[in-house]
């Protein structure tokens, strides 16, 4: 019972389409699947929802949490707290930066499975005939990689 109300109190610090958007972005980060994030997740997490946070920033929203990791409802009361903190960002910015964070090579390329993936499954999902249709847009001589910066700024032009 006292679980809910303080979730309910955190929620209400942002719309559920936020709440929601963290909440899936969280569970990305969670890659054993036990609820939880460490440190090194916790800057990733940040940085894909376009926060800029410094290593000290990461390390001091750790220390606030108590421990080595930090599960859901921690991280939406410390990211409620920081929010005004935490370097901005601009939403050009956070398109860049959301195709870095699955840059695992940094060469500038991500595959077109993982972006079909994300599309299909994370945020505003997209019906396969649009994921389809972006991905021959993205990829049109079919190689399975994706040079994200060019085609990012093409997309960014025109929308």
């Amino acid at each position: 019972r006292d679980r809910r109300r303080v979730r309910g109190r955190l929620n209400m610090s942002f719309d559920e389409k936020k709440v929601k958007e963290y909440r899936e972005a969280f569970q990305i980060f969670d890659t054993d699947a036990d609820s939880k994030i460490d440190r090194d997740a916790l800057g990733q997490l940040l940085r894909s929802l376009g926060f800029k946070p410094t290593e000290a920033e990461i390390n001091q929203m750790m220390t606030e949490a108590g421990g080595s990791h930090l599960n859901f409802d921690k991280f939406l009361e410390l990211l409620k707290k920081r929010c005004d903190k935490l370097k901005g960002f601009d939403e050009d910015d956070e398109i860049r930066e959301a195709f870095r964070v699955f840059d695992k090579d940094m060469n500038g390329q991500i595959s077109t499975e993982e972006l079909r993936y994300l599309l299909s499954n994370v945020g505003e999902k997209m019906t396969k005939e649009e994921v389809d249709a972006l991905l021959s847009e993205a990829d049109p001589q079919g190689s399975g990689n994706i040079n994200y910066g060019p085609w990012v700024e093409e997309m960014l032009q025109q929308y």
